[in-house]
């Protein structure tokens, strides 16, 4: 198990290593370099906004409040839609 850990780090370091070198500024590394297609960024930024409540809130609320919170999940699938 510490095997795939230590390679799992080492694959991330070569990430990172790799593509501190093709940013340029800040900037640059923030958008992306403006080659982050509109399609790509929106998918991203809802996958973003969603996670973290999604995994932590809403199970919390479905634990303190049970069934109930299951229309939290519809309104949200409907104003994401």
């Amino acid at each position: 198990m510490i095997v795939v850990f230590i390679l799992y780090l080492v694959v991330l370091i070569g990430i990172v290593a790799w593509s501190a070198r093709r940013s340029k500024t800040n900037i640059d590394f923030v958008i992306g370099g403006k080659k982050i297609s509109g399609y790509s960024l929106a998918l991203s930024e809802r996958a973003t906004g969603e996670s973290a409540w999604l995994l932590l809130g809403l199970t919390g609320h479905a634990y303190a409040e049970g069934m109930a919170a299951i229309w939290v999940a519809f309104g949200c699938v409907a104003g994401i839609l």
